[in-house]
């Protein structure tokens, strides 16, 4: 997802610009099935203090003054959400709490065609609330699919595709590895009447162990068969081929049992550009849909604001 809105940077450029947008933070209208569909759109973003106070008498703002006084009594509320808003990385490394009138706070903007609307939850306040600046009944978020549904607004992604696949693959090596830590230490099968004193099997370097009778018929290591690296190996192979399948791309790495559509001949080969052809028109044609969409809105904001 991506905002498309005018900006005024520092660095003296003045036009339209393009936010690339959090997924976590895009909420669709219940029951659309696309961007295009919806009558409304609501995207959060988080903000200092220092920006509610940077809007002073800005037109088209209100309740300024009201939302920072109540702001500085309380705590940024980012540090506060849950699991499923949060990033991968702040799930692994939290980021520290915030001080008292400190940290960031939501906003909450919902994008109508002819209205928008910006909410501040942790104030109780409404921020901003006019007709739509573009002036053109649209939406101004756009975003770029993957691989579009007719009735899903998130559509299908990649990593979503392939995920099974992926746990598949996964599995296979944490199996792998067990099969290769017991062949570097295999089970010891013991003669529990050969034992004088259970307690001291210990399996380490240098253990001393009380035994009865003949030392030999105390206890040997249980030799497996080596097929789990064959099984491995093949359905390894395998699975790696359906998912190079499912993405439409493959490599020559391969070994070409594992699939003709692996061969390593020249028509194998062409074949396989052919096929990976096919995907990245496909991938090119709806990032050129996206791009016709924000240059669209881009032109349209020039229009509107250099009225000159």
């Amino acid at each position: 997802f991506a905002l498309i809105d005018w900006d005024v940077k520092k660095n003296g450029y003045v036009g339209p610009d393009m936010w690339l947008l959090n997924i976590r933070d895009v909420f669709p209208q219940v029951g659309a099935v696309s961007v295009e569909d919806s009558d409304y759109i609501i995207v959060r973003t988080w903000k200092p203090i220092s920006f509610f106070e940077s809007l002073g008498k800005r037109e088209g703002y209100k309740n300024v003054s009201n939302i920072v006084a109540k702001l500085k009594q309380l705590t940024g509320d980012k540090e506060s959400q849950n699991s499923n808003t949060q990033s991968a990385r702040d799930l692994q490394n939290p980021p520290p709490t915030a001080a008292k009138h400190s940290g960031y706070f939501e906003v909450y903007s919902q994008y109508e065609k002819d209205r928008w609307v910006d909410y501040v939850p942790a104030a109780h306040e409404i921020l901003r609330d006019g007709k739509n600046p573009h002036d053109n009944n649209e939406l101004p978020v756009i975003n770029k699919y993957s691989i579009p549904l007719i009735d899903d607004f998130m559509a299908f992604g990649d990593f979503e595709r392939g995920k099974s696949m992926q746990y598949t693959i996964n599995a296979l090596w944490n199996l792998n590895l067990d099969t290769q830590k017991m062949a570097i230490a295999p089970p010891v099968v013991i003669n529990k009447d050969a034992i004088a004193s259970n307690s001291s099997i210990k399996y380490s370097p240098a253990a001393k162990w009380l035994v009865r009778g003949n030392v030999q018929n105390v206890a040997a290591p249980l030799n497996l068969t080596g097929q789990g690296n064959a099984a491995f190996q093949n359905s390894y192979n395998m699975v790696t081929q359906a998912l190079l399948n499912m993405f439409g791309t493959t490599t020559t790495q391969t070994p070409q049992a594992t699939g003709q559509e692996f061969g390593k001949t020249p028509e194998a080969l062409k074949q396989q550009a052919a096929r990976e052809s096919a995907r990245d028109n496909a991938d090119r044609f709806y990032m050129e849909q996206f791009l016709v969409k924000a240059m669209n809105k881009m032109v349209n904001l020039v229009s509107k604001k250099n009225t000159g």
